[in-house]
């Protein structure tokens, strides 16, 4: 039950789905030590270059200005829906409903908000840093600007891939983990540790799969979202690209 609530509080930082619809009860695979060994040379740089030109290349993907999302998944038979907005660089707002219950999740390049039925707070910390990545358009290729810290960090086999592994550390100390593919150059997993309030420690996760193309640029066609390898997967009913976004959408309300 403890779990339950843990995963639940967090589908609100948004995943992105662009499939058929998810369903309840996804497990993710762990993912495994790597028999590959890391080819003489490899940087960070080349890993981030060949997905930005696996995906549609930096000058089609740099030409969407602005993205609209509307998500569905279920928890318990109940739908969830989400509709996300983001504008360049890193305008966002996630507007996310499970039965009655909603939240809005804003980022404004600045500062944040989470609104919900206990009210009005600013993220921080680990959840800040998440949305911070989360909400920039293209954050692997403004990693200095952002205060992020990137280096490679090893192979690891993932759904039968072997992926390079890139540790992102913040300025606040907190890290997460982004799996490339070594043969596709598609990024398939992001993952942190979090602490629950009784101070264990789990696995959230990210992982995208079956890439797609939309309007030049290539976008997870599947997202599933985990905690300690269980979770749910999502799909996008409703993807838009440069539809003229107004800025209000992403104020604030202190």
């Amino acid at each position: 039950m403890r779990l339950s609530r843990l995963l639940f509080s967090m589908l609100f930082i948004t995943t992105i789905l662009f499939g058929m619809p998810g369903a309840d009860n996804i497990i993710s695979p762990k993912p495994e030590a790597a028999k590959a060994r890391m080819p003489k040379g490899m940087t960070v740089k080349r890993i981030v270059d060949k997905y930005y030109e696996v995906r549609g290349g930096k000058k089609t993907i740099l030409a969407v200005n602005d993205l609209k999302y509307v998500m569905v998944t279920k928890y318990d038979g109940m739908p969830i829906v989400d509709t996300v907005w983001q504008k360049q660089p890193h305008l966002y707002n996630s507007s996310i409903y499970y039965y009655t219950v909603g939240k809005t999740t804003i980022y404004n390049g600045t500062k944040s908000e989470a609104r919900d039925l206990y009210g009005v707070r600013e993220l921080k910390d680990a959840e800040l840093d998440e949305l911070v990545l989360q909400s920039h358009m293209n954050p692997f290729l403004n990693l200095e600007k952002l205060g992020i810290k990137a280096k490679l960090d090893g192979l690891k086999k993932f759904k039968g891939e072997d992926c390079y592994v890139v540790k992102l550390t913040f300025s606040s100390g907190n890290v997460i983990r982004v799996y490339f593919e070594m043969k596709s150059g598609l990024k398939v997993r992001e993952e942190r540790e979090l602490k629950d309030p009784q101070g264990e420690i789990h696995i959230k996760a990210t992982d995208y799969f079956d890439y797609r193309g939309h309007n030049g640029v290539k976008f997870p066609a599947k997202i599933v979202q985990t905690t300690d390898g269980k979770g749910l997967s999502f799909t996008v009913t409703t993807l838009e690209t440069n539809i003229g976004i107004d800025d209000k959408s992403f104020a604030l309300r202190k």
